[in-house]
């Protein structure tokens, strides 16, 4: 299960600007995974099981193409190859993979996935 934990660094009050203030959160989720399984266990038993391994298998599927894609670039062109269009075409895949995973449709670029329909064709069953 992925959780996002957002900090705004710039809102805390400048004493509490340190890293202690950035862990202290993900520590304690961290610790409620371990010691609270009561909590959550039976959200992981609710997913299908036929149809999360599919899930999770598509998206692996579709980030090794993506990333055997750009080493085969890197190998044949250098850094050349790689380019900042390239890399946010891996972010905006990560963030699809987020939305579908969590439900959180703030984790989508909707500068990116907008005009590509991307939405519109996961409603329509694409």
């Amino acid at each position: 299960m992925e959780q996002v934990i957002s900090i705004n660094v710039a809102r805390l009050v400048p004493r509490q600007r340190n890293l202690q203030s950035v862990l202290k959160p993900i520590l304690q989720l961290i610790q409620f995974y371990l010691q609270e399984t009561q909590h959550y266990i039976l959200l992981l038993h609710s997913f299908r099981l036929t149809i999360f391994p599919q899930i999770l298998g598509t998206f692996a599927r579709v980030f090794e193409l993506t990333i055997d894609k750009m080493f085969q670039r890197f190998r044949t062109q250098g850094c050349k190859g790689l380019g900042v269009v390239l890399a946010e075409g891996v972010v905006a895949l990560d963030c699809l993979r987020h939305y579908c995973f969590i439900g959180a449709s703030k984790a989508l670029m909707s500068s990116v996935l907008r005009p590509l329909k991307t939405m519109e064709s996961l409603q329509n069953g694409a």
